[in-house]
């Protein structure tokens, strides 16, 4: 085994450690949370950070191009470049992040009614101080994004993966007794905000050691030409990430707009549940972006199509139980842990969604590898066409179906296009569909056939009655999984890797 694929290995191990640890402080905190703010000031959260995530397409695509560029500078050792990369990037994305707070500040002070329509009385108050701290965070967000592209462009996940968790873990602990206490709105805001300025200000504290090469913004290595060079590359970054807000952060809006904040509430929950699972997903595959620039760099194709089938495999064998676990626990768990009313109300939600992203994450590596290469336009222009089709179909369906149609609206385009997306990669590797479908699918029909039956089994005699049946029966079908992924689903090579990293090859061997 290659030792890109080795690196590989750890930086994704490590990277689970994120969204697993987020999973476990959602898990206790989101009861909590939903109490103190109660569905209204929930939603309103969801809708205002809606538009932030609007707001985003303002980097213009910038920070996928400073990833793909540091990655391809670094593995070029050209020290010239990287600097001018992150000056040039500064004098770019502060003014911007500022304009964006700007903008916020601007709707805090005259037009709130734009976001916080039919709020409580006596409380515009409370949702002025809650704009403005949003404000703040938007600008250290945007801001800091660049410090986090160019750590991710170095590869430097494990840094980033642990100061994530230390960064989740304190604000958990900040806000648990807070929110105890009486908190609200604000103390949410509050902690979320501080905690995002910490973090990015210790990412550039670390590019401004020895260590990543002393980063200083200068003035006059700011330059005109590297940033239009990597506008140039991120346009078509652009439309996708533009496809994405819509696709993603247009459900709350829609919602909001149609049916009011508080069935914001009743959909984002079974949403955010299934989007844990698609944490885990970016977490694990975020470090293949740049492996896959350094290896079109340097004209490896074969590798870098081995790579991909390889870690695709393992890609979707990690979200294949998640996703069967949330189908079949997923109601069962959203009433035990949130309450009857949450699950009832987002049954067929978490059905339509998790089926959503279940076809897109039957080929999970499509965005790093494309964009890796600079093949990325394909995912712009039908990302654009999917989102558009989303959204119009979503302001149909939400008139007649209410937000199951909404969820509706995001399935139907995704079983139209991802298979287009499929086939752009497989041109790219210059393989074929049929090469995927037998080298990462096939070898999982059995695993999945296992956990399937397993909690498929349990529930028929014994429906789980509580929160820790629910967990019980997650791990019992993950058991059954376990040892048939490992047996049918593995190389030799692999199997052998595995067993050394647990200190077990020479227990089989003897």
């Amino acid at each position: 085994m290659s030792l890109n694929v080795r690196s590989i290995l750890g930086n994704s191990l490590s990277g689970a450690m994120v969204p697993v640890v987020k999973l476990l402080i959602t898990f206790i905190m989101s009861p909590l949370i939903v109490r103190a703010l109660g569905n209204y000031d929930y939603g309103i959260w969801e809708m205002v950070f809606a538009v932030v995530g609007y707001m985003g397409i303002l980097d213009l695509g910038l920070s996928p191009a400073i990833i793909r560029y540091v990655a391809r500078h670094h593995a070029l050792d050209d020290r010239t470049e990287l600097n001018r990369i992150f000056s040039s990037s500064i004098s770019f994305m502060f003014p911007v992040g500022l304009v964006m707070a700007m903008i916020l500040i601007a709707i805090a002070f005259w037009a709130p009614n734009l976001i916080v329509q039919g709020a409580p009385a006596g409380d515009q108050h409370k949702y002025f101080i809650f704009l403005l701290i949003v404000a703040a965070q938007t600008f250290v967000t945007f801001a800091g994004s660049l410090f986090d592209s160019f750590l991710e462009g170095f590869q430097a996940y494990k840094l980033r993966n642990y100061a994530t968790v230390v960064m989740s873990i304190a604000g958990a602990l900040v806000m648990y007794p807070l929110l105890k206490s009486g908190g609200d709105l604000l103390v949410v805001a509050a902690v979320n905000a501080g905690g995002y300025t910490i973090k990015f200000t210790f990412y550039g504290i670390m590019l401004a050691t020895k260590r990543f090469g002393s980063f200083r913004f200068r003035v006059g290595e700011s330059s005109f030409a590297t940033l239009k060079g990597m506008f140039s590359f991120g346009v078509n970054n652009l439309v996708y990430s533009i496809s994405l807000r819509i696709s993603s952060v247009t459900d709350s809006l829609v919602i909001g707009a149609f049916l009011g904040p508080a069935v914001v509430t009743l959909y984002i929950i079974p949403y955010n549940f299934i989007s844990q699972a698609r944490s885990l997903i970016w977490a694990l595959s975020r470090n293949f972006m740049p492996l896959f620039s350094e290896l079109d760099a340097l004209g490896h194709g074969k590798e870098a199509q081995a790579l991909y089938f390889r870690g695709s495999r393992f890609m979707v064998g990690i979200i294949l139980p998640l996703v069967i676990g949330i189908v079949m626990l997923g109601p069962s768990f959203l009433e035990h842990w949130m309450g009857p009313e949450y699950a009832k109300s987002g049954r067929m939600v978490l059905y339509i969604i998790a089926a959503a992203y279940g076809v897109q994450w039957l080929n999970p590596l499509a965005n790093r590898l494309l964009t890796g290469y600079g093949q990325h336009g394909i995912m712009a222009r039908l990302g654009i066409i999917g989102s558009f089709c989303n959204l119009g179909l979503s302001l149909i369906f939400v008139q007649f179906l209410g937000k199951e149609g909404v969820a509706l609206g995001t399935l139907l385009p995704v079983l139209f296009f991802e298979p287009l997306y499929l086939s752009k990669v497989c041109a790219v590797l210059e393989t074929t569909l049929w090469g995927y479908v037998m080298q990462v699918l096939i070898p999982l029909l059995v695993p999945t056939a296992c956990i399937v039956a397993a909690i498929g089994g349990w529930c028929l005699f014994h429906p789980p009655a509580s929160l820790l049946q629910v967990l019980l029966i997650a791990l019992f079908g993950v058991a059954f999984y376990l040892p048939a992924f490992f047996l049918f689903a593995m190389a030799a090579e692999e199997r052998s890797l595995v067993l050394q990293k647990l200190g077990l090859q020479a227990v089989v061997k003897a």
